[in-house]
């Protein structure tokens, strides 16, 4: 088993390579396809992902954790990597002659159709993926080197093929080869580990045993992809939300790779060390909360500047939906924690159900009347008000059920207090000099930077709430 240390540094070249990859891409693509074309690209993608989400049962969450408690026993590993890829494959063709149905009967514009039946075939290569079995055995570093040559790849195909206005089908078929080209991979590359059998196959036990996961899919396919869904009769919004949600995918790429790697760790120590399993939780919080606030805030300041650097003047009017989508990015990396570090390790993963129903029921209900008047600034706050919903609710909850949250209390606001005051500085400054735009955005992340850093500092010396790390650094020499 590799090292926390090793597992947290793949993971975080993996997150970033993610985020990453499509921040170079995106102002290439912004300038050589038109923004309709690029929206119905991103309809596209929706229309996948809710079908991969409904009809692959949830069965990832659960195969990822059945595989990290059975990866020491051959035979079991493959019993359960067969009855899940099995599984899914039966799913997903369930689920593409559904697909495939409504796309050709019911979807009447041409250019729609054309691209949902063409991303049919990603929903395809679903089962193939098989993310959840490299996760289950920390094969982290494979994951890495395989999806950033994939990407690597990917980006070199885009300048070659893409190169004028009506190559926006051609962007469509790379996107997809790229997925494709991950699951050749992973099924290849798993002849190391497993071997397919039919013995034993467990298809009920396995839709069973993944149904509290499939209730969270469907509850993230409400508030994660219904909007889009009723966006995409306006292109142009949706390109804005699109984009705006990718930006903000910033603020979890800094904090995710932590809380994944310490995760399995805090479950390995909760019932035989309570005493270090409280400190672990201690610095997570801290580390967490010092980055997202400022992260989150700092992109709201210079929204403006990074959708034009990200898309372009065609983008810069969306500015206002990367604003929102920024703030709301904060409460959502709170429920993060709350789900990974706190619920989950102690055995309540249902405090995220409730959680992500609260998220779900808003979303419903307020998204139809706020995108039909605001679009994609109404769907940025639905969405951050749901997420800021949600993170109450299962914080709630943990508070009943007297799970540990002696990590919190009043002093703890000084992060938000100075990313906000941060936040007003930079906004002051942008309206008393009028620099060019990439300049701008170059001072005013330095000045938001050292702003944030002195204010925390001095309220931290103020409040006699000074930050200790030698609880993590001792964490990552497990």
């Amino acid at each position: 088993m590799s090292s926390l240390k090793k597992n947290t540094f793949f993971n975080f070249l993996l997150t970033f390579s993610t985020i990453l990859f499509p921040l170079i891409s995106m102002p290439y693509i912004s300038k050589v396809l038109n923004i309709f074309d690029i929206g119905l690209i991103n309809k596209g993608t929706a229309f996948c992902t809710l079908f991969t989400n409904l009809f692959s049962f949830g069965i990832a969450g659960y195969a990822s954790r059945q595989v990290a408690r059975v990866r020491e026993d051959k035979k079991e590993l493959n019993c359960v990597f067969s009855s899940v890829l099995l599984t899914h494959i039966i799913l997903t063709v369930i689920g593409l002659g559904i697909y495939l149905g409504y796309s050709i009967h019911f979807v009447s514009d041409d250019s729609s159709k054309k691209i949902f039946l063409l991303f049919s075939v990603l929903f395809a290569v679903q089962p193939f993926a098989i993310e959840w079995l490299y996760s289950g055995l920390e094969e982290f570093k494979y994951i890495s080197i395989r999806s950033i040559f994939v990407k690597l790849l990917m980006f070199a195909s885009l300048f070659v093929f893409v190169r004028k206005e009506t190559d926006f089908l051609i962007y469509g078929i790379l996107y997809i080869g790229a997925q494709s080209l991950n699951a050749f991979f992973n099924i290849f590359h798993s002849r190391k580990f497993v071997r397919l059998t039919l013995k034993n196959f467990r298809f009920k036990y396995l839709l069973w045993n993944s149904k509290f996961f499939y209730l969270q899919t469907i509850l993230a396919v409400c508030y994660q992809n219904i909007n889009q869904l009723i966006l995409g009769t306006n292109t142009e919004q949706l390109a804005f939300f699109v984009r705006g949600t990718t930006l903000v995918g910033l603020v979890g790429s800094f904090v995710g790779p932590v809380i994944n790697a310490v995760k399995p760790r805090l479950e390995n120590i909760i019932t035989n060390d309570r005493d270090s399993y409280k400190h672990y939780i201690d610095i997570t919080f801290e580390l967490v909360s010092i980055v997202i606030w400022p992260l989150g805030f700092g992109i709201a300041a210079l929204s403006e500047n990074i959708m034009f650097l990200f898309g372009g003047e065609a983008f810069k009017t969306g500015f206002k939906v990367l604003m929102v989508l920024a703030v709301g990015s904060i409460f959502t990396q709170y429920s993060v924690f709350f789900n990974t570090i706190i619920s989950t390790p102690a055995g309540f993963e249902k405090n995220t159900f409730w959680g992500n129903l609260v998220v779900a029921i808003s979303a419903l209900c307020l998204n139809p009347f706020f995108i039909y008047k605001f679009g994609a600034i109404g769907a940025a706050v639905v969405l951050a008000f749901s997420e800021f919903l949600g993170m109450c609710i299962q914080f709630i909850i943990i508070k009943i059920e007297h799970l540990y949250l002696d990590f919190f209390y009043i002093k703890k606001f000084k992060y938000m207090i100075s990313a906000f005051l941060m936040f007003v500085i930079i906004r002051i400054l942008k309206q008393f000099f009028n620099l060019n735009i990439f300049i701008e955005l170059a001072v005013y992340f330095f000045v938001g930077a050292v702003s944030y850093i002195f204010i925390l500092a001095f309220a931290s010396a103020i409040l006699k709430d000074e930050l200790h790390f030698e609880y993590l650094k001792h964490l990552f020499r497990r």
